[in-house]
């Protein structure tokens, strides 16, 4: 009796089953290489989507725009210079015949020197120092007076060397207290006694002042 060494062929069901695990193996390293595709082109969809958006941000994005701020600059004011205005003398000399009282102002380091000539008699004397002023002398040549850009009327009878003051005004006019100085004009009004206008040209201001009998009588 001869044995047979071949084999026993293979039943129906063993083949079958061989073939699906052979299809699976198959589906699934085509799953997988089909995923790395993918999954690589997701990568790289990815990367190029990301460049696009650096590059447009960094292309449209606004420049920020700095406003210098604006340093306020202060002028200092200039400072206010008093103005002393030149007295003038009633008569200039020489003249052709004396014309009764004259007077002329000496600007000294001390102050103002007020000198006196009465041509009547030929006296002559001298007045001051005196702070700056403006002065006048009555129509009857009987006295003098004189105002202080400090606000003090001052009076004296000619030939009398002394002043006394006969009114503080400083309260009286608007300039007084403020930066610069009054700019006076006198002038006498009426009859003797004469009534002395005191007028402010810088504010427009007149005060009347009565002179004191003591200057008027004989």
């Amino acid at each position: 009796m001869e044995n047979n060494l071949q084999d026993p062929p293979l039943s129906k069901g063993t083949n079958r089953l061989i073939v699906i695990v052979l299809l699976i193996l198959a589906i699934g390293a085509g799953l997988y290489f089909a995923g790395r595709y993918i999954y690589g082109l997701g990568q790289h969809a990815a990367a190029e989507i990301y460049s696009v958006e650096l590059t447009v941000s960094a292309t449209f994005r606004p420049t920020e725009t700095m406003t210098p701020t604006i340093t306020p600059t202060f002028t200092v004011s200039p400072t206010s210079t008093s103005f002393f205005p030149p007295t003038a003398t009633p008569t200039k000399i020489p003249w052709s015949s004396c014309p009764g009282i004259v007077v002329t102002v000496a600007d000294t380091e001390e102050g103002d020197m007020i000198h006196i000539l009465r041509c009547s008699d030929s006296l002559e004397y001298d007045i001051g120092p005196l702070p700056k002023g403006y002065f006048a002398v009555s129509p009857d040549e009987k006295y003098f007076v004189y105002g202080s850009i400090s606000g003090v009327l001052y009076a004296a009878r000619i030939g009398t060397p002394t002043l006394t003051v006969i009114k503080k005004v400083n309260k009286e006019f608007y300039t007084f207290g403020r930066q610069v100085n009054p700019i006076f004009v006198f002038t006498f009004t009426g009859e003797s006694p004469y009534v002395l206008e005191v007028y402010e040209s810088r504010f427009g201001q007149n005060m009347p002042i009565r002179m004191p009998g003591w200057l008027t009588s004989d």
